[in-house]
């Protein structure tokens, strides 16, 4: 009985959604030639105050100030006179007026009550059809008020930006900050998922295919990145590697004598790590690689700066570890407070990071990472710092335990890992990159 409620939901699903494409497609070829014609009839902005940017993402507003990630927005600012920021999927239709320099621009996903009665087609397609509906009715604004145009992922972001700039005749390019596909094979997840896993995947290639292959230009935040992209069929030449850029500031004469008393750790061994609280991050490898170190070093602690949508599982496996006293918690924290932590630390445990390696590598503090994805280019074993088996939490365990022995060796590790981080990804540095890039991409296409 189950099994036939099972096929018939779906078959509805199937039908429905059906239904919605073969009725809406008319109207929205209709549509979408209508705002072809009046957009082009719309003047081209004119850059006499400045270039503007709109860069398409994917979360929404309230996510960004809890995580409190405004800087990497704030990157373009030397770029750009203002920069519009397209949030999508959001929980809200509204605009917000950041600073005078930074709006956002929430676009809400429609149908939640198809998900809850489980009709992920009709789900899906009714939000990607309404998505796009909205981000055409923007293209005469973008035409007259925007100089380029940047989507986050090879997907929905992707996509909307290629749209918006064929359709406004500007130029526009596609940021990749992943690598989608592995992401996806990890966790099972897509931000809009309740499909079957086969139907996602083969969504997904075709995204990726269609956009990167397509796009005119491609930025990659790293070389791992680069070969990704590459691989689902982006133009050599039209990839640039644009790396995250950090400033060195932060890291340079924190008190870390005041953070350690604000969270009473002493003079303890500290390990400490700066993550999203979610599988696809190895976050459930903490508790086994902290069990192993409190076995050889019962003073150490484990401290964990960020949240996500598993906390709640993943404090259920410190509890059955029995290392819920070793790993504290903290919650999303300030950038002031994060930069605290990385200088105080005695190591820093990376398995699965963007951005937050390069933090990590700036600090001078020995860094212990998973040797995945991109990982190698920055922490390269014995020299930058100790570069582990991805998921091998005993050498993870192992190569901590002997930097909290050999202090000497953890200062000679940093040194060369902050070296060459403020080498690559200094905010200085990775600025005039940018500027020439986004320079040479507005006034090639003019």
């Amino acid at each position: 009985m189950h099994q036939e409620m099972i096929l018939l939901r779906r078959i509805a699903d199937i039908g429905l959604a059906t239904g919605i494409l073969f009725l809406m497609a008319p109207w929205l070829a209709v549509y979408a030639f209508g705002i072809i014609i009046i957009t082009r009839l719309v003047p081209r902005h004119r850059s006499g105050t400045g270039h503007n940017l709109l860069r398409i993402v994917q979360g929404d507003y309230d996510i960004i100030r809890r995580k409190d990630v405004f800087f990497v927005f704030y990157e373009d600012e030397q770029s750009f006179a203002h920069t519009f920021v397209m949030c999508y999927p959001a929980w809200h239709f509204r605009r917000i007026a950041h600073s005078t320099t930074l709006t956002f621009i929430e676009i809400p996903l429609f149908g939640r009550v198809l998900k809850r009665i489980k009709l992920p087609i009709t789900y899906m397609l009714l939000n990607s059809l309404v998505f796009f509906t909205i981000v055409l009715a923007y293209a005469p604004w973008v035409r007259k008020s925007v100089s380029l145009v940047r989507g986050s992922d090879p997907h929905h972001t992707g996509f909307a930006a290629m749209l918006l700039g064929l359709i406004a005749d500007i130029p526009y390019c596609i940021s990749l900050h992943a690598h989608y596909g592995m992401i996806f094979d990890r966790t099972g997840q897509f931000y809009l998922s309740g499909l079957p896993n086969a139907t996602i995947r083969m969504f997904r290639l075709w995204a990726e295919r269609l956009v990167l292959a397509h796009a005119r230009s491609v930025i990659a935040i790293n070389d791992y990145i680069r070969q990704y992209a590459e691989s689902r069929g982006a133009i050599s030449c039209r990839v640039t590697v644009l790396r995250h850029g950090v400033s060195v500031e932060r890291f340079t004469g924190n008190d870390n004598v005041a953070i350690r008393a604000r969270f009473s750790w002493g003079d303890s061994p500290l390990v400490v790590i700066v993550s999203r609280i979610s599988r696809e991050k190895y976050v459930f490898d903490i508790p086994m690689i902290a069990q192993i170190v409190a076995r050889a070093i019962p003073q150490a602690f484990f401290t964990i700066a960020g949240d996500g949508p598993d906390r709640e599982a993943f404090e259920e496996a410190l509890a059955k570890a029995g290392i819920r006293d070793t790993v504290r918690i903290l919650g999303f924290q300030k950038q002031e407070i994060v930069s605290s932590l990385r200088t105080a630390a005695d190591v820093n445990l990376c398995l699965y990071d963007g951005y937050s390696l390069i933090e990590a590598a700036l600090s001078g503090r020995p860094v212990v990472a998973y040797d995945v994805e991109w990982h190698n280019e920055l922490i390269r074993n014995s020299k930058t710092g100790y570069l582990v088996p991805n998921r091998d939490v005993q050498s993870a365990a192992e190569a901590i335990c002997y930097l909290l022995r050999h202090p000497d060796e953890g200062k000679r590790l940093a040194a060369a890992a902050r070296e060459l981080a403020v080498r690559n990804h200094s905010r200085e540095t990775v600025t005039r990159e940018k500027m020439a890039f986004y320079h040479s991409l507005i006034h090639g296409a003019n």
